[in-house]
């Protein structure tokens, strides 16, 4: 990091070093890192040594079907420094690099845990259609092609194991099931929603946003305020200028990766910056947002309220988590709290019915890889909207054994997205 600094933080147009140093890859990830980064089943992204391991390709001869972990690999804790995402000694190949920065990863991000499976691996363009009705997906990893700068982003924000991979495990129950039928997707699955990848889809296609075929993650995280932006700060638009562009440039996009960032001022006060102007930047040519709540003009009643409002993407994400949160407990299952109090499903399945169990584990897939994305369904409003509402109908007539009590039966005011 200090090689680097000596260059890329002058203090004026060269910044990174300050700006990563308040982003979730300097002292969140590190925290992590300590508990995690030395164990074989977190290390490909919880230890930047073990991280680089995978990026360049080295760790095939140590790969462990048996136990589905990394061995034989260096495994350590620490930051997420620059030399991790980056390789500072290859251009791989392009002259300039103008496009990949140095990325370890570019363009082509393998997802679903390469060290638990044996199967081929299956390709799939970035936004294109993929869902479970296709059988190669069985015990197989996804390597998602088109991605761009995204894949160094995807290669660790992802559910780690892929759902229709097939367990192999030290608890005799779960040998041989598919990994949606025995647990819930890692707590990073930004990647997955983005691409609309990696649900129980029923087999069928959910769709996917504007956002997966326009934008990308850096094009968003990444975005370098500059005066004339606007953003907000407690919920009120703030012009940014060349007076006060310093003391918001730095902790919102860039190497912050931050599209939020809180601060507590002299009087005790914890004020929160959002930056709204990383998603105008192409929103405000046809529909400016105000709000990360975004309203498309042409949303509708998702999640079937009764107060007559139509919410923003946001609101209506947890409004439909709320919907399936209902009928998941009124079916038995049991929520409880994990990694400093992340809500995830964990119990109440079905014991002596199937169908329903199988059910209740997809629900449980989809409800915890929806809530873990983060978003709140802004990375991919139409692949979260239909998801949520198709879970639903299924765990619904399933429970009641009844092929009419769907969604819409349940929510009159919906609609189906």
């Amino acid at each position: 990091m200090k090689v680097c600094s000596s260059c890329h933080q002058s203090g004026t147009e060269e910044v990174n070093v300050q700006q990563w140093e308040v982003s979730p890859h300097s002292g969140g990830f590190e925290s992590i890192s300590d508990s995690e980064g030395s164990s074989p089943s977190c290390a490909r992204c919880h230890s930047p040594a073990a991280f680089i391991s995978v990026a360049t390709n080295q760790v095939a001869a140590a790969y462990t079907n048996a136990a589905g972990t990394l061995t034989g690999v260096a495994h350590g804790t620490g930051p997420l420094t620059c030399q991790v995402c980056h390789d500072p000694h290859s251009n791989f190949g392009n002259a300039p690099d103008t496009a990949r920065h140095q990325l370890r990863i570019y363009d082509s991000v393998q997802i679903g845990n390469p060290l638990m499976t044996n199967s081929p691996t299956v390709y799939v363009g970035f936004g294109d259609s993929l869902t479970t009705a296709n059988l190669q997906l069985t015990n197989s990893t996804i390597t998602v092609t088109n991605a761009g700068l995204s894949a160094a982003c995807m290669v660790c924000h992802n559910e780690r194991m892929w759902p229709t991979q097939i367990q192999i495990s030290t608890n005799a129950a779960n040998i041989g099931q598919m990994f949606y039928m025995t647990t819930t997707p890692d707590m990073s699955t930004a990647g997955e929603l983005f691409a609309g990848l990696g649900a129980c889809d029923y087999g069928q296609n959910m769709g996917n946003s504007f956002h997966t075929y326009s934008a990308d993650c850096q094009k968003c995280h990444m975005y370098a305020l500059k005066a004339g932006d606007t953003i907000l700060v407690n919920g009120a638009q703030v012009a940014i200028t060349t007076n006060n562009l310093a003391n918001y440039a730095n902790v919102l996009g860039s190497h912050t990766f931050m599209m939020t960032y809180q601060y507590v001022d002299n009087t005790g006060t914890t004020n929160l910056v959002e930056n709204i102007a990383a998603c105008n930047q192409c929103h405000g040519a046809f529909g400016p947002v105000t709000n990360f709540d975004y309203t498309g003009s042409n949303f509708e009643n998702y999640d079937g309220n009764t107060n007559g409002v139509i919410g923003g993407i946001q609101t209506q994400t947890q409004g439909l988590l709320n919907d399936l949160g209902t009928l998941m407990n009124a079916t038995g299952l049991t929520n409880t709290f994990a990694h400093g109090g992340t809500v995830y499903y964990s119990g109440g399945y079905s014991t002596n019915n199937p169908a329903l169990a199988a059910a209740q584990r997809k629900a449980a897939w989809n409800w915890n890889l929806e809530y873990f994305e983060g978003s709140m369904g802004v990375h991919n409003s139409q692949f979260t909207i239909r998801l949520l509402q198709t879970t639903y109908t299924d765990l619904s007539t399933n429970f009641y054994a009844d092929p009419t009590r769907t969604f819409t039966n349940a929510y009159p005011n919906a609609v189906l997205r």
